[in-house]
């Protein structure tokens, strides 16, 4: 397995902190160097920002390397925070993660979960319907192929936003994408690049989800 969070070189001071929160029970971690919005070629189609088009260059090159190097990546953005109770939330989602999975976001933004609920498999596992964010993930070589594949589509179905063009493949039942029942991975209070403001600290705990019994459940 390999493992990497994404950074920007002049994000010293980003770097850094992440590196001080990192778990110590996690596999060593590799910067991966981020392309900034100004060496990133935006496609004809693209109707985004400049930012978001550099966030799509740049999980595309991650979402390549995976497929190429034929293994597992383990892949962070340099926002993250830790809940202190991480390591033993991580390992027992990890115990039941089902075999086939192929990609497993650790910290989801379940949007319009009303409408559209994950529903939970196991006592810490949820399979996601319409799932956001990209902050925290796992993927199989297989399942970075399928990000790939709905990422490369020059016509999305959606804002120019690379966690909602993924969202509607988590629709997809043969996508084998999993999630925790409570994040234990958020994002940090801190400037945003991609949104261009600041934004709150935040962890999406607040959702509906359908039980293990059937029943509509909401998540706090």
């Amino acid at each position: 397995m390999k493992n990497f969070v994404l950074n920007l070189k002049e994000s010293k001071a980003r770097r850094e902190t992440f590196f001080e929160r990192y778990p110590t029970c996690l596999p060593p971690v590799e910067v991966w160097e981020a392309e900034p919005p100004e060496r990133c070629e935006t496609p004809a189609w693209w109707r985004g920002t400049p930012p978001f088009n550099s966030h799509r260059v740049n999980f595309l090159n991650v979402l390549r390397a995976c497929e190429k190097a034929d293994e597992i990546f383990m892949f962070w953005e340099d926002d993250c925070i830790f809940s202190e109770s991480f390591e033993d939330r991580y390992n027992a989602f990890m115990r039941e993660v089902p075999d086939d999975w192929e990609c497993l976001n650790l910290c989801t933004l379940h949007m319009n979960s009303t409408i559209f609920p994950p529903r939970q498999i196991s006592e810490n596992v949820l399979r996601p319907v319409l799932g956001f964010n990209t902050n925290a993930m796992l993927f199989s070589p297989s399942g970075a192929r399928k990000m790939r594949d709905q990422l490369e589509k020059p016509s999305w179905m959606c804002k120019h936003i690379v966690e909602q063009q993924l969202g509607y493949l988590y629709m997809n039942q043969e996508f084998k994408v999993y999630a925790p029942i409570r994040n234990f991975v958020g994002q940090a209070a801190c400037y945003s690049e991609l949104c261009e403001r600041e934004r709150c600290e935040r962890w999406y705990n607040d959702f509906l989800y359908i039980d293990r019994n059937g029943d509509r459940t909401w998540q706090t």
